[in-house]
């Protein structure tokens, strides 16, 4: 799974300062591991990184970060064989995850607005 995935990865980041490692894991076990946590690493889709992605309320920045571990760990587990490609690799997060975000924020608009009229 994803999250066995993240352990055994971060393990292996044995070059990383002890502030980089801490980070890592932090980003990765709030933002990742919640929602991506029980899937097989190998059954990741884009789909699923970017409507993750678009349930985040951080600044585009910490996404970056977060996505750019993500991503390195998955490339991980392509070079290992546990995935086919990276899900995440051409995952611009600002873009590809607003717009899923606003397109989520119109329809609870919409919804909201049918409501009311009823």
């Amino acid at each position: 799974t994803v999250a066995q995935w993240v352990e055994v990865w971060l393990s292996r980041q044995i070059g990383w300062r002890a502030s980089t490692a801490v980070d890592a894991r932090r980003r990765l076990e709030l933002h990742v591991v919640p929602v991506l946590g029980t899937v097989p690493v190998g059954e990741v889709t884009r789909g699923m990184v970017v409507d993750m992605a678009a349930g985040w309320s951080m600044s585009p920045r910490m996404a970056r970060g977060v996505m750019g571990y993500l991503s390195s760990c998955l490339q991980a587990a392509v070079v290992e064989g546990l995935a086919v490609s990276n899900p995440s690799s051409r995952t611009r997060t600002t873009r590809d995850c607003r717009s899923a975000a606003a397109a989520s924020k119109r329809e609870s608009i919409a919804e909201g607005f049918a409501t009311i009229e009823r």
